[in-house]
């Protein structure tokens, strides 16, 4: 027999990543039996549970686990296993926390900010890469150019990004170097350019605050601050001014510190409103800034209160603005009133402008008015007035106005004026005229008496002497002011007719119907009185018994009447009447016109026309008079003449037009016609034609004459023939055509409806889709009203066939070559045919000095090409040339040459290049190259090479400058440059040149040779956390001729063997690699990719870890004091939101007193002498009566947190409270298990607790638990714990927990359930 091994010895921990450990051990006594194998278990320190780690026994003495949260603490135990079983575990290892190493910082990147007489200021930005742990600070060191020894500047770590280095000396050259501190240490320091202490001179710049600059309103009584900023090198003098003068100093203060200067007014008024000014002097000169200040307030008092007018019952009040208006327009003001005997004002009246009408005031009361102005920030100062005694003044009238004179003769005038305004309080008692002769120099009274009203007249005036009149009114005040005078000569008028109308008639036109009444009043007026006539179309009228009537009266002496009246109008009636006026100073004349409106009269002369067997055709003219309306309609009736008596029938009543067709009537009739107008007042009589008898005029046409083909072709033909001899008595309407085969029997018609238009040559019509190679006869009959007559004779027979003509000449005629004893000749076909094909062409040339053309090809064989060389031509001599075009119908027209001399052409180079320009711009390395060109000219061009690259060259055939590996072929229209393996120094231009006796061409080939790129550079791996990082990388040296257009990335862990691609393609030169595990090491490498595909690989020369940076955690939350007691107080609170990247492994407790006789406050200090690794504690020995603030600290791996927010101050001593029980309702456990039934206690004093257990179905027979080895209980500070040992069924029941103090008592039940083996199968 053997036992179980024993256990080994505690694990030891190394090698610990974010997710990883390295566990070892050493291996245990095997009594007896070998060991088969070791269990590994972890746990968080934080868990009540151990988790088996590997799922096979391991043999091996050290394993890695795999799978640890970042920033838990775990602790790890191990036990061996023999064939007698598994033996007990070691002793937990230490407790491990799972993250990445840190590493030392990179370098800061440092910068000369500013320089001083004796200092520096330094600025850097933090190193990119942190090490893994967060930046603890900053050492900055000094070194004189030239030496070696840095020296420290900094006595603590530096937590800002910006240092002053003070204890330079002043024009010394210095290097200032910053070093990054985390946990791992120093980093690598960044240095700064050399820079030379000394003072900077700077021109002074001088900015208000953005609150002021833009100008500042403020009320009267607020404070106004302008804050403003002045630098300069050295610091400028500052200097305040307001409107350009000193600031007053009771009132403005000016504090100024350092570059911030400020002036200060306690309380503004309206005065400080101005442009205040600050400037800064130094010994670089002045700047200044400006600021507009706008202090409002109430306006003040307006100004010029008084009164306008007073009356009895009315008041006006005017008055000027206020001397200020408080900065802001004046809105309005507010009037008041009030009795003299009164004390308050009352009946306030808002208005706009400064005037007010005060109405409804007492007559003979005195009144005290108010005036203040109003602005959008208030009431003014009041501005006050009175007493005023409500009265009537009583003054002189005003002048009267508008006096003219209505009337003079040779010793009188008769004047008119008009009451003045005002009668100045008093009735008027009457008018006193005035007069003044043109030759006299005062006025005079014109009459004794006064004229009681607004007119008067004067005599015994002196004949056509020049006087001034003038008028003024008088009261019992006195006389008032005299009016406007005005000037008249005393003389008859002389008064020219004129013509007024006393009735209103529009258009001075009178419409009305037959037996109406008129009558025309009129008015004439002039001196001496005109002589009347009325006239009628220019007749005199005189009055008729009846029918007419003329009355005149004389009216005034300048003035007559007169009226026309007409008692029974009638159509006759109707006419212009004009009234004429006449005197010594002239006539007037006045014409209305006047329309009797009646029916009109009968139509006139009806004419019969078109008359046929049973219709005919009606016209006549319009009535003599339409009745002064427009002829509306026309009625047209009809009876038989045949018998003698015979009443007319209605045709028709809308005839508008004077024609009209009668259709449909017995044939062969007699009828007689009534016509009849109408407007809009009636219907005339009736107008009567003669009697007519219907009968048809005409028979039918003749035969047509001389019918022709007169064109034709395989599907149509043109007939043409003349109209008929004898119409038949009527037009020929049309014409029918009828076409036969030859042989046929029967005619067909051609055309669906008569022939009716005739054509510009005659009468003619083409028949469309014949049959080709048929024969075609045609023959033509006319029609007219009376039907279709005979046929005409047919036509010949034609063959329907196309027409067959001589073509049209040769086109484009032109020399394509010369040489010196021929030309070549080129032409196109003719543009027409014919009809008939073209056989083939005659070629005839005239030569310069021979009289006749020759023909050059044989005279019985035509020539079948359009392009022919005439041979045997003399060298320098001109030549013509014509080509005919020749078919069955036989020659064209030539197409003809100018003159043509006999020579050689001379034809500058021209070359072609055989390839598309895109191969040779895309052209793969290591494929063949070949740059083949044709070339032409007159004569033969000589063909040179030259390329222009970075490949290495030499002379081919003496003649071209080519790559040593490239070879050349020519012929005498050719050339082929062929590379047979091209590579990328070949890429460049191939220049070919091209020269003849006529000229030269100049080819430039560009050819570009394409490869894979080149690897990428500079591969960089930065911003690593738990699960990303960002690799980021330069372009290849060489993109292979092609834009790089994506690169890709792979990954592999240090230990692993296969490699993972990160991402399908990526165009960007940086990548954020996703799905990292947390602790593992990797390696990356990448290619860059161009249309060729791939280049090489380029991999990371160091392995990065994933791992996320740890911070410290944030403060924890919702500190709470849970209990106090005497000495003692308990404390809850919460984890921190956010534990900075690693576990929070412990709390710190501090506390801070103050003591019970008021002394000043102790300063903070630990509580806890051991880590607190829950989130309560139980602070103790505390004095009573003391009072106490309490505060706490999370730490985890990076050091401690902000302190929490504080609890407290809280006085020390007991508190009592009543018991309180927080237990479940329900439990259920398996039978054989251990049990705890906690409850959460709280009271103060702290309770007594006591158990019960009662039958579940019998509540009532509750029991006190007895407590043994089954069952016990564990009291803690705020819980009472129940413990069931193996538990059975018979521990089934209601238990119950009583707590009970000093201050009260409490109590809650728990059913527990324990189920056996049945019961937990069912």
């Amino acid at each position: 027999m053997f036992d179980p091994p024993d256990a080994p010895s505690t694990p030891r921990v190394h090698e610990v990543t974010a997710s990883s450990a390295k566990i070892s051990w050493h291996e245990p006594k095997d009594n007896g039996s070998p060991i088969l194998g070791y269990w590994i278990e972890r746990k968080e320190v934080n868990s009540k549970h151990w988790t088996r780690v590997n799922r096979a026994l391991l043999n091996s003495l050290d394993v890695r686990v795999e799978g640890l949260m970042e920033g838990l603490t775990y602790i790890f135990r191990v036990c061996a296993e023999n064939l007698a079983g598994p033996g007990p575990f070691s002793e937990p290892s230490e407790r491990t926390v799972a993250m990445d190493a840190i590493m030392t910082p990179g370098p800061p990147t440092p910068w000369i900010a500013d320089t001083g007489k004796d200092s520096v200021i330094v600025a850097w930005k933090p190193p990119l890469y942190n090490g893994g742990g967060d930046i603890l600070g900053y050492h900055l060191e000094k070194v004189l150019v030239g030496e070696k020894e840095w020296s420290r500047c900094t006595e603590f770590r530096c937590k800002d990004l910006t240092f002053t280095v003070t204890g330079l000396t002043e024009g010394a050259d210095y290097y200032i170097r910053v070093i990054a501190i985390n946990d791992a240490g120093p980093g690598v320091p960044g240095v700064t350019e050399p820079v030379t202490v000394k003072e900077p001179e700077e021109t002074p710049a001088v900015s208000l605050d953005a609150s002021v600059r833009s100008g500042v309103i403020l009320r009267a009584g607020a404070a106004l601050r302008l804050p403003a900023l002045v630098s300069g090198r050295p610091q400028p003098e500052v200097k305040w001014s307001k409107d350009e003068k000193d600031p007053e100093a009771e009132r403005m203060l000016v504090e100024t510190q350092g570059r911030n200067t400020t002036l200060c007014i306690k309380k503004a008024v309206r005065a400080d409103t101005g442009l205040f000014r600050v400037s800064g002097t130094n010994s670089s000169g002045t700047k200044s800034a400006e600021c507009r200040v706008s202090v409002m307030d109430v306006p003040g008092p307006v100004v010029d209160l008084k009164t306008v007018q007073v009356t009895k019952k009315n008041i006006t009040l005017t008055w000027s603005d206020p001397l200020d208006n408080g900065g802001s327009d004046i809105l309005g003001y507010e009037v008041l009133r009030k009795d003299a005997k009164m004390k308050l004002f009352r009946q306030p009246m808002e208005t706009a402008s400064c005037k007010c009408d005060i109405t409804g005031l007492l007559a003979g009361e005195e009144y005290d008015f108010r005036v203040i102005a109003r602005n959008k920030f208030g009431d003014g100062t009041p501005a006050d007035l009175g007493p005023i005694l409500a009265v009537d003044p009583k003054g002189l009238p005003t002048a009267p106005e508008k006096l003219h004179y209505t009337d003079r003769g040779k010793s009188y005038i008769s004047l008119a004026w008009e009451a003045p305004r005002s009668d100045g309080g008093s009735p008027i008692l009457g008018y006193v005229l005035e007069k003044m002769r043109s030759d006299a120099s005062e006025f005079e009274p014109a009459s004794r008496k006064m004229f009681p009203e607004c007119c008067g007249t004067l005599e015994n005036l002196s004949e056509n002497m020049e006087y001034e009149f003038r008028v003024h009114a008088v009261t019992e005040v006195g006389d008032g002011d005299n009016c406007k005078p005005i000037s008249v000569r005393i003389q008859d008028d002389e008064i020219a007719p004129a013509i007024t109308i006393l009735k209103f008639f529009k258009n001075n036109c009178i419409s009305v119907k037959k037996g109406s009444s008129i009558d025309v009043p009129a008015e004439v007026r002039g001196l001496p009185l005109p002589t009347l006539r009325w006239t009628k179309d220019g007749e005199e009228l005189l009055p008729l018994e009846d029918k007419l009537s003329l009355e005149s009266e004389e009216v005034t002496r300048t003035t007559l009447r007169t009226k026309i009246s007409l008692p029974g109008t009638t159509r006759q009636d109707t006419g212009s009447y004009k009234l004429r006026a006449e005197n010594c100073w002239g006539s007037a004349e006045h014409s209305v016109r006047v329309e009797i409106l009646d029916r009109p009269l009968p139509p006139r002369n009806i004419v019969l026309s078109d008359i046929k067997a049973e219709s005919c055709y009606l016209t006549w003219d319009a009535p003599e008079d339409n009745g002064g309306s427009e002829i509306t309609n026309y009625i047209l009736e009809r009876r038989d003449a045949s018998k003698k008596k015979s009443d007319f029938e209605l045709v028709t009543v809308h005839l508008i037009e004077r024609r009209h067709g009668v259709h449909k009537l017995n044939v062969n009739g007699q009828y007689q016609f009534r016509l009849k107008a109408e407007n809009r007042y009636g219907v005339s009589d009736g107008c009567d034609s003669e009697k007519v008898e219907l009968r048809d005029p005409f028979g039918l046409p003749g035969p047509p004459r001389n019918p022709s083909i007169l064109r034709a072709t395989a599907t149509t033909m043109t007939v043409t023939w003349e109209p008929p001899l004898d119409n038949g008595g009527s037009s020929i309407q049309g014409y029918w055509l009828e076409k036969r085969e030859r042989g046929a029997v029967y005619w067909a018609r051609v055309n669906r409806g008569p022939v009716t238009k005739p054509s510009v040559k005659g009468l003619q019509h083409t028949v469309m889709k014949l049959i080709e190679g048929s024969v075609y006869q045609f023959r033509i009959a006319a029609c007219n009203a009376a039907g279709v007559g005979p046929h005409c004779e047919p036509t010949e027979c034609q063959l329907a066939m196309e027409p067959c003509n001589p073509p049209s000449p040769p086109g484009s005629l032109e020399v394509k070559d010369k040489t010196k004893s021929s030309v070549t000749l080129s032409w196109i076909p003719p543009d027409r045919d014919g009809g008939s094909p073209v056989k083939g062409y005659i070629i005839e040339v005239h030569e310069e000095g021979s009289p006749d053309w020759r023909r050059v090809n044989p005279a019985d064989k035509l020539h079948p090409l359009t392009e022919i060389t005439v041979p045997d031509l003399k060298e320098g001599k001109k030549c013509r040339f014509r080509i005919y075009a020749v078919n069955a119908a036989g020659n064209s027209d030539p197409a003809k040459t100018g003159d043509v001399l006999v020579q050689d052409i001379l034809i500058e180079p021209t070359m072609t290049l055989n390839v598309n320009a895109h191969e040779l711009l895309t052209c793969r390395a290591g494929t063949p190259l070949q740059i083949p060109v044709s070339f032409s000219g007159r004569p033969t061009p000589k063909l040179t090479w030259t390329f222009d690259g970075p490949a290495e060259c030499e002379k081919k055939n003496d003649l071209h400058t080519l790559p040593i590996d490239s070879e050349i072929q020519m012929t005498d229209t050719s050339s082929v440059v062929l590379i047979p393996e091209s590579k990328l120094t070949h890429s460049g231009r191939f220049i070919i040149n091209a020269e003849n006796a006529a000229g030269h061409k100049l080819l430039k080939v560009r050819v570009t040779v394409l490869d894979l790129p080149g690897a990428p550079r500079d591969l960089k791996v930065s911003d690593v956390t738990r699960g990303t990082c960002r690799f980021t990388w330069k372009a290849p040296e060489s993109d292979g001729g092609e834009r790089v257009k994506s690169y890709f990335i792979e990954k592999k862990a240090v230990n692993g063997k296969a490699w993972t691609k990160v991402n399908p393609a990526c165009a960007a030169q940086s990548l954020v690699i996703p799905d990292l595990i947390n602790g593992q090491e990797y390696i990356f490498r990448i290619r860059a990719e161009n249309r060729f595909g791939f280049g090489p690989l380029a991999e990371t020369e160091l392995p990065t870890k994933a791992t996320d940076p740890i911070h410290p955690p944030d403060p924890p939350t919702r500190l709470k004091i849970r209990s106090v007691r005497r000495g003692a107080v308990s404390l809850t609170w919460r984890a921190p939101r956010n534990d900075g990247g690693a576990p929070v492994t412990h709390y710190s407790v501090d506390l801070l007193c103050w003591e019970a006789s008021g002394a000043a406050k102790d300063s903070w200090r630990r509580c806890n002498r051991r880590d607190v690794d829950t989130t309560s504690y139980r602070v103790e020995d505390l004095t009573e009566g003391d009072e106490y603030e309490f505060r706490v600290m999370a730490h985890n791996e990076a050091g401690q947190s902000r302190p929490s927010s504080t609890v407290g101050p809280i006085v020390l001593q007991d508190q009592t409270c009543a018991p309180s029980i927080d237990l479940k309702e329900f439990m259920e456990a398996e039978q054989r298990s251990d049990i705890s039934i906690v409850a959460t206690v709280r009271g103060c004093p702290f309770p007594t607790l006591t158990w019960s257990k009662a039958p579940a179905h019998h509540p009532e027979q509750r029991a006190e638990v007895s407590y043994d080895e089954h069952i016990n209980k564990v009291v803690s500070d705020d819980s009472c714990t129940l413990l069931v040992q193996q538990a059975n069924r018979a521990d089934t029941g209601l238990y119950t927990l009583t707590a009970s103090n000093s201050v009260g008592r409490a109590s809650a039940e728990m059913r527990l359930n324990v189920l056996d083996e049945a019961q937990r199968a069912g």
